[in-house]
Formats: C-alpha cells, sequence, structure tokens
C-alpha cells in the first residue's frame, strides 16, 4: 500500500496524529529492536536446547536425561510462546483499525518511510503563522459562481487562525483553541456566506455547536448538521454525499454549491503548496470554479494556500487525500 497517495482513515470528530518524527522514531526503534530479538531467540533456543540434549548423552541417567527433556520442552515453549505476541498484537492492531484508530498506520509509516521529512515539514508548520488580513490578496474573479472578489476576501474573516478569534476556547471541559481544533466551523461558515451571502457570529455559531454536539471542543463532526434539521431551517444550507473525484467535484461547483472536504495527508503539506498544515485531518470548502484556466477555488481555514488551484494540485493535495467529502447547497 501506497500510503503518501491515500492517505490515512481517522475518526471523523477528532482526528488522529502519529505524533510527528519524534514519536514515529520511537516506533522505529521498538519495531527494529523486536526483529533483533525474533532473530536472536530462535538462534538461542537451538544452542541451548543442543547443551540440553548433549547433557542427556554425557550423563547417561534416566532421571537427568527426562530432566534435561523437560527443560528443553520449556525453552521451545516459551519461544513459541514469544512468537504468537506479535500476531496478537497484530490482529488488536487491525481491530482497532476498524474502529478507524490507525495504529497499523503509524507503524507502516515509521518502519517504511524517510522519518526525516516528518521532522522537518512538521516542525515548521505545526504554528501557523497568522495572516495578514490587511493587505490585498490578489484574488481573481471566478466565472463559475456570483463571487466577486471583495466576496473572496470576505471568506477570510472566518479563518480559524483570525486573531480576534484564534485563542477563544469554545466547549466547556478540554477544550483547545480556535486556531487548533475549529475548521469544521470556519468551514460551515464560509460555506453557509459562499451559498446564502449571509454572515454568522463566529463564537456565538461556536457555542451553539457545542450544545448539539457538532463540535465537541476538540473537532467538528460535520453529519451532524445533516441529521439535525435545525442547522438547515437556521442557517439555510444542507449537505450530502458525493462522489470524490475531480469530475464530481466540478459538477458540484458548476451548479453553484460548495464542496467541503477533509483532506489529510498524514503529514504538513504546506509548504508544497497543499492544505494540511500538521499531520492531522482538515476541513477546507471548494468554493468555486474558473472554466477558462481550469482553476478551483480553495477555502482554507488556516489561511494557507487559500486562493485559486490549478486541476493538477487539486488532484495532488485535496482528491488524493480525501477522508469526507460533502456537497452543499441553499435549501
Amino acid at each position: 500500500m501506497n500510503f503518501m497517495e491515500k492517505g490515512l482513515l481517522f475518526l471523523e470528530t477528532t482526528g488522529f496524529d502519529c505524533g510527528g518524527a519524534d514519536v514515529l522514531g520511537v516506533i522505529k526503534f521498538v519495531w527494529t529492536l523486536l526483529d533483533v530479538v525474533f532473530i536472536i531467540v530462535p538462534i538461542g533456543l537451538i544452542v541451548m536446547v543442543s547443551l540440553d540434549f548433549a547433557k542427556n548423552v554425557i550423563a547417561g541417567k534416566e532421571d537427568e536425561m527426562k530432566k534435561n527433556v523437560l527443560l528443553a520442552f520449556k525453552r521451545i515453549m516459551y519461544c513459541v510462546a514469544l512468537f504468537l505476541v506479535m500476531p496478537i498484537v497484530n490482529f488488536v492492531i487491525v481491530l482497532l483499525g476498524e474502529q478507524d484508530v490507525s495504529y497499523a498506520k503509524c507503524i507502516e509509516i515509521a518502519t517504511t518511510e524517510d522519518l526525516s521529512q516528518y521532522k522537518i515539514e512538521y516542525d515548521d508548520d505545526y504554528n501557523v503563522p497568522e495572516p495578514d488580513f490587511s493587505k490585498d490578496s490578489g484574488y481573481s474573479t471566478s466565472n463559475g459562481n456570483n463571487m466577486s472578489d471583495e466576496d473572496y476576501k470576505h471568506l477570510d474573516i472566518y479563518n480559524q487562525t483570525n486573531p480576534t478569534i484564534a485563542s477563544n476556547k469554545v466547549c466547556i471541559g478540554g477544550a483547545k483553541s480556535v486556531s487548533a481544533t475549529a475548521c469544521g466551523l470556519s468551514t460551515y461558515m464560509a460555506t453557509r456566506y459562499v451559498l446564502t451571502k449571509q454572515d454568522t457570529n463566529y463564537m456565538d455559531f461556536a457555542h451553539e455547536a457545542c450544545g448539539t454536539g457538532f463540535f465537541n471542543g476538540n473537532g467538528t463532526s460535520w453529519e451532524v448538521s445533516e441529521k439535525d434539521s435545525t442547522y438547515s431551517d437556521k442557517y439555510g444550507i444542507v449537505s450530502s454525499g458525493m462522489m470524490s473525484n475531480y469530475d464530481a467535484i466540478v459538477g458540484e461547483l458548476k451548479k453553484g454549491r460548495v464542496v467541503v472536504l477533509i483532506v489529510h495527508a498524514g503529514r504538513p503539506t504546506v509548504n508544497e503548496g497543499g492544505f494540511n498544515s500538521t499531520s492531522n485531518q482538515h476541513f477546507i470548502a471548494l468554493v468555486g470554479y474558473d472554466g477558462s484556466k481550469e482553476q478551483i477555488y480553495v477555502y482554507n481555514p488556516t489561511g494557507k494556500n487559500t486562493g485559486w488551484t490549478s486541476k493538477d494540485m487539486v488532484q495532488k493535495y485535496i482528491i488524493n487525500y480525501i477522508d469526507l467529502i460533502r456537497s452543499v447547497k441553499a435549501v
């Protein structure tokens, strides 16, 4: 399996983070140590059992022979038990993987990838710099929807890194800051503005989301808004699942809809032109299509690489790493 191309499946609400190069390094060390143990132990067993049987030949006494045979048998059973540990561990990991806890994927990265790339990218981009809201971003007008240049720039007020809200905590008990966890909330409010041209008070919406389960203080569960009609009635938008390929996305954008996604590369990609600033899952929205240039406008709640994006870049950094995709329309 090519992990870098297929990405990972993680918990929809909170995500799952392998922890960066340091944690991956520990996993790699443990697995390497186990490999060494599984080589040394059989060799040691052969030597010790050979010695046990040699003692039998030398002793020539029936009692001593029975004692040495029993000892050799115990050594073999201990060795067999040791080798059963890994199948049991692998079974547990696969079982947890079925519950969307992808420990197996972290082990796969640790044992097959060059971890230096994770350290450089993870450390450089873990603290996302605040965007500059004062300068003209130089957006161009799309011919794929009714958004103007000013409308696109207006979306920046919903960025989770907006300094007026970034450090705020939302839900009671263990909640993290808006800048760390609220990409799903930012994406919802930005999507609502694109489809209805209606603004949403960020913190009022965030606190409300804690009560409905849409936001749990650590992440967002988009499907809550689909099941709770309060959202469509109050905010005027509704979402549903769709195909996760480029042509299907363009088809939805041409209808004037917004495509909301969770992308997850398992590593930061913003330095390469992508949209993940950490190794976690991340909500983004595709809010416009320019057919003349074959570009899609990507709204990224961190402010990183927000703007018109080529088909190749959409394929490379979005479609290759989709964990969740929804088409959103006005009610």
